[in-house]
């Protein structure tokens, strides 16, 4: 797994988070993840797997582009 990329705002170091849900909200518990900063408090959204968090996460708008 890659490493997390420092925030794309304010540079600040970013962690996953792992939450599970209540079961009135599903009829099953199920586990999301999200990357939060620890600086501004900005995150992606809930998401699956921890893969796919931190995937959203390092995305970058000029991924893959040649200037």
């Amino acid at each position: 797994m890659s490493e997390l990329k420092p925030c794309p705002f304010c540079g600040g170091e970013a962690r996953i988070k792992p939450f599970t849900s209540r079961k009135r909200l599903f009829i099953t518990e199920i586990t999301v993840y999200e990357v939060q900063c620890t600086g501004c408090d900005c995150r992606t959204p809930l998401c699956y797997t921890p893969e796919i968090a931190k995937s959203r996460w390092n995305r970058r708008v000029d991924d893959g582009k040649i200037d």
